[in-house]
């Protein structure tokens, strides 16, 4: 999970939602109905393609490439129909958040859905997000519009939060993660996103293990080039081709930053900059010369 900032709320989105939180407000507060209220704005033309665009393809949460395999979850960070509290689903959710732009995120079905999975100790657990969303301890949870939401402390990481989620995960070059220095959000996240399911372990282990070895190749041609040209003229393209993992399109960043950091520190930050230069000093010796005045 990279921290992403979040576009501009789309138009159709932002006219229907207006209208909807209306309806919802009369639904719950005026008539005190707790479910049965059909919510329909975040699907609004454009939404899920927007999201799509700002997470360039990838779940919010695992950063897996979804669109190729499944259509994309249009996931609300805090639920809007229920609510797990003090593990019962609670009616209603964040009902006057349902088309809330800042509330929507792009998400797998396996990060979004409760779903059966095994865990690297072998139990199997249902997890998946759901209606799960915990807060810290003294949190006071709003459950009506108007109530402050900057009361709670959600243990769930949001992508596009203030807190960039890098602090509290740390991903291993097996392809698991762990809570950097035991972080409770971290750990939460984990589990309810089931970041440690199977088959995005095998996913991760395998990008990590590209990933080396680039940066083998690498730190191999550096020293090299101290005396040898031919390794000087390599290493650019190599370290052009090391920040290609930290490109948005490309799954697994955190992973990948987290790999070259440990190995390399400060590498991670001067990559994008080492990639730029690589870049015009190639257009430069690909332009072509100029005709000869005759």
């Amino acid at each position: 999970m990279i921290r992403v900032k979040r576009k501009p709320i789309p138009k159709k989105l932002a006219d229907e939602a207006k209208q909807e939180l209306a309806e919802a407000r009369r639904h719950f507060e005026e008539d005190g109905k707790v479910d049965g209220f059909k919510f329909l704005a975040f699907r609004a033309d454009g939404v899920a393609d927007a999201l799509n665009i700002m997470f360039s393809g990838k779940c919010a949460y695992c950063e897996s490439s979804i669109r190729a395999v499944h259509p994309t979850d249009i996931e609300h960070y805090r639920p809007k129909s229920e609510v797990l509290i003090d593990n019962k689903r609670t009616k209603p959710g964040y009902y006057w958040l349902a088309g809330e732009w800042d509330n929507l995120l792009a998400s797998c079905i396996f990060c979004n859905r409760p779903n059966r999975t095994y865990l690297p100790s072998g139990l199997r657990e249902t997890l998946g997000k759901g209606v799960h969303f915990p807060l810290a301890p003294g949190s006071v949870r709003a459950r009506k519009y108007g109530d402050k939401l900057s009361l709670e402390k959600p243990l769930l990481l949001n992508p596009c939060g203030k807190e960039d989620p890098r602090k509290h995960l740390m991903f291993l070059a097996n392809g698991q993660v762990v809570a950097r220095n035991n972080s409770l959000f971290g750990q939460a996240s984990i589990r309810i996103l089931a970041l440690q399911r199977p088959g995005l372990i095998t996913a991760r282990h395998q990008h990590a293990l590209n990933v080396e070895f680039d940066l083998d190749q690498v730190i191999e041609c550096a020293v090299k080039a101290k005396t040898d040209s031919v390794a000087r003229d390599g290493l650019g393209p190599r370290l052009r081709h090391l920040a290609s993992y930290l490109n948005s399109t490309r799954p697994y960043i955190a992973l990948a930053m987290d790999l070259i950091e440990r190995r390399q520190p400060g590498l991670v930050r001067a990559l994008p900059h080492i990639a730029a230069q690589v870049a015009k000093k190639r257009a430069r010796t690909a332009a072509p010369s100029p005709e000869p005045v005759s």
